[in-house]
């Protein structure tokens, strides 16, 4: 409660002596948190996408060339592995979806009612920490071992290049667990946030000389 408290007196000394405005509705306040909210994860979002996306791409390019150029051995037969591998990755991040990259200029393009902006924002937030939770979820990390453990073993024993096999396997193990702890989570962990806190907005208002006094606060 002190929290709350605190809360309204910095921003009703700010709004004092200004012209009275009209007070910000429940919902006007709540569309103005989850904006920030997915304004703050927007940008890092589209750069692990798009990073991602080129990365797993020109993985596919320089292996499909290699496999070409190389000849017959387990340098062709790796790179040709790898090409497969990288294809696979980059179709994941491609069709899954990732509502971050992109929920805050929705939000605000949103055209509505400050209740119906805040249900919109309400569901972007939740589709964005859906698809952050299942992007670092133990179904991704079982579905890396999935695909490197078959890249690996191909290799390994369709192949006959077990070193190549183990080589493959370890390092789309590592690029795989570097993707799943660089994925941004800034949706996420404001979802569990809230959950966790019981926070609940409250609102006053009270005429003074000058101007009135606005308090939006915060109680847990």
């Amino acid at each position: 409660m002190l929290r709350a408290r605190l809360t309204a007196v910095v921003l009703g000394a700010w709004l004092l002596g200004a012209p009275s405005p009209a007070l910000a509705s429940e919902a006007e306040v709540r569309v103005a948190t989850l904006q920030a909210t997915l304004d703050d994860d927007e940008p890092a979002a589209m750069r692990w996408w798009a990073l991602w996306s080129a990365g797993f791409g020109a993985s596919i390019v320089g292996n499909g060339v290699a496999s070409l150029a190389f000849a017959p051995g387990p340098e062709r037969d790796s790179a040709r592995v790898q090409t497969v591998t990288s294809t696979i990755a980059l179709v994941s991040t491609l069709v899954l979806p990732m509502p971050a990259k992109s929920a805050g200029s929705r939000l605000r393009a949103f055209e509505g009612t400050p209740e119906a902006r805040a249900r919109e924002g309400e569901r972007l937030l939740a589709a964005s920490a859906e698809a952050e939770g299942l992007g670092a979820s133990w179904l991704t990390h079982a579905g890396a071992v999935v695909v490197n453990g078959a890249a690996g073993s191909w290799l390994a024993w369709h192949d006959g290049h077990p070193w190549h096999g183990l080589l493959a396997f370890v390092t789309g193990e590592l690029v795989a667990e570097l993707k799943i702890a660089t994925m941004p989570r800034g949706a996420l962990q404001a979802r569990d946030a809230r959950a966790g806190s019981g926070l609940v907005w409250t609102a006053a208002v009270a005429p003074l000389p000058g101007g009135t006094w606005i308090g939006v606060g915060a109680s847990f």
